[in-house]
């Protein structure tokens, strides 16, 4: 139960600072610019300071003046030396430094520039003083501890003549009784001797005058310092607040959690050029670190699907421009490289999309079927794909034998008045099924489901989801909508594939392994950045 315990521990402290580290990686930012900006801000505002020096004076109390008046009852040292420090900071004592030295300044002034402080276990007293020139501050701290003694010596001295008239009256009392032998008169007799002894003893001595003078501001490497300090707890105050504010999604397993499904791709943001041109990953690149990626999704979907059977498959996300039309694409043709009878179908009625992946912006599509203006077979494209296998190769490269693939695509057609009607016509749920009793895969690409409801209208006609989901761009609350609405669709939920994976917590760049040996190409090369050339595009009829 210890070790269990201690390893509990263990792990939630290791979390802990994971969790703090992707944090402060997060919020680095904040983090680094509070912290340049109020430590530049800190220097840059003492150097607007003029300089100011600070000198020093040290006094020694007499500890016999306190000893001889303790005899009547007055005070410990440690007490005196306290009372001292207190009163050099009256406005008397600053009244006679500003006389002494000829200033043109307020008390209040002064003793805003000033202080006194009691050292550590000595009855010595620091007199200090703060001047824009050094050797006005060395003056004014030597006077300020001498008037300060003279003041404490002059009220000592009225004090010790008052306690010292009282004693002789008393005194004076018991000679006119004649009782001058009696033990009160000779206590009041030492009473007295000790009160003339105080009297002429002084209060303290300047042990050393203010020879040097320290400078005190402008210091901008300590108040730089001190900025950055302060810099470094406002940027993580700042960083703090805005995560709570935050609603994004940052990790997978979060994702995971809210929808209740497996994971089974992340994917690396492609690159701008490919993104620019309407380009596919797997076309372009097909042995590259991007395009395994689509393999790793190809085969945990594969495994998802594998006592489920389903072959017609709603890819979907939960709002816009989180990546379903270029993850269903480069899925598509992941498939169908690998031997699988596939057909991609768009079916985002609202802002189609695939046709321009493969260059197929004008030829004819689904909502041509639903009308009956062509038929299902002409509205298809076949894209003649080849890859080159061998025996034993696994898949990789061999020096003879290539086998063709082939990937069917259903366009979107012409974009109807109405899209939301449209998907919900029995004529679009026939044509998904014919497709699927023919292939392995239909890959059906659909609108987000919030927002508008094509994707629910789908739900029945499907039998299957893929939900795709971006990180750093889905929030929280859009995640919780869409699995209230995937919870009550009949369908199966395959899992999700998280895009942009490369922003994820945690997530390292992807690192291809070399090449695979796979040859993918298109049957010819494009036309006009990214347009399959007519003649390779074979439309079955």
């Amino acid at each position: 139960m210890v070790g269990t315990t201690d390893d509990t521990r263990s792990t939630v402290r290791r979390h802990w600072v994971k969790a703090t580290l992707r944090f402060v990686a997060r919020r680095r930012w904040w983090i680094v610019g509070c912290t340049i900006v109020v430590a530049a801000a800190a220097a840059a505002l003492a150097l607007r300071h003029p300089a100011m020096y600070r000198a020093s004076a040290l006094v020694l109390l007499n500890p016999d003046v306190p000893g001889q008046i303790g005899q009547s009852g007055a005070q410990d040292p440690e007490r005196f030396a306290r009372t001292q420090a207190t009163e050099a900071r009256t406005t008397a004592v600053a009244v006679r430094v500003i006389a002494a030295a000829k200033l043109s300044t307020t008390t209040h002034d002064f003793l805003a520039h000033s202080g006194v402080r009691l050292l550590p276990d000595q009855n010595v007293l620091e007199f200090s003083a703060r001047n824009h020139h050094p050797d006005v501050a060395k003056a004014l701290a030597t006077t300020y501890a001498s008037q300060a003694l003279i003041h404490s010596h002059l009220l000592e001295r009225s004090r010790l003549l008052r306690a010292q008239t009282a004693v002789e009256r008393q005194m004076a009392a018991l000679r006119a009784t004649g009782d001058t032998g009696s033990a009160a008169y000779q206590a009041l007799a030492a009473d007295d001797a000790a009160l003339r002894t105080a009297e002429a003893l002084p209060t303290g001595t300047v042990i050393q005058v203010a020879e040097t003078a320290k400078k005190v501001q402008p210091r901008p490497v300590r108040d730089g310092l001190l900025g950055l300090a302060l810099g470094v707890v406002l940027g993580l105050g700042f960083g703090g607040l805005r995560e709570a504010l935050d609603t994004r999604i940052r990790s997978a397993e979060e994702i995971a959690d809210r929808l209740g499904l497996p994971l089974l791709g992340r994917l690396v943001e492609p690159p701008r050029r490919l993104q620019a041109a309407d380009r596919l990953v797997t076309i372009d690149d097909p042995s590259g670190a991007l395009a395994d990626e689509f393999r790793v999704l190809r085969t945990n979907l594969a495994f998802a699907n594998y006592e489920r059977g389903a072959r017609s498959i709603m890819v979907t996300s939960a709002i816009a421009r989180e990546g379903k039309s270029t993850t269903a694409a480069n899925l598509a043709v992941a498939l169908a490289r690998a031997g699988s009878k596939v057909a991609l179908v768009d079916l985002d009625l609202r802002r189609p999309y695939l046709g321009r992946f493969f260059g197929l912006d004008n030829s004819p599509g689904l909502t041509d079927v639903a009308l009956g203006h062509v038929p299902l077979s002409e509205a298809v494209t076949q894209l003649r794909l080849t890859a080159q296998t061998g025996p034993g190769q696994n898949g990789r490269a061999s020096e003879s034998g290539e086998a063709p693939v082939t990937l069917r695509i259903l366009r979107a057609g012409s974009v109807p008045p109405d899209p939301g009607e449209v998907v919900g016509w029995p004529v679009v749920g026939k044509i998904i099924e014919q497709l699927a009793s023919e292939l392995d895969y239909v890959l059906v690409d659909t609108p987000p489901m919030l927002g508008v409801g094509d994707a629910v209208t789908l739900g029945d006609k499907v039998d299957a989801v893929l939900v795709v989901a971006r990180s750093s761009v889905i929030k929280r609350p859009a995640l919780d909508e869409l699995r209230r609405q995937l919870d009550a669709l009949p369908m199966l939920k395959l899992g999700f594939v998280m895009t942009q994976a490369d922003s994820e917590e945690g997530y390292g760049e992807a690192h291809g392994y070399g090449r695979y040996g796979y040859s993918y190409h298109l049957a010819a090369s494009r036309q006009r950045a990214g347009a399959l050339p007519p003649e390779q595009v074979r439309t079955t009829r």
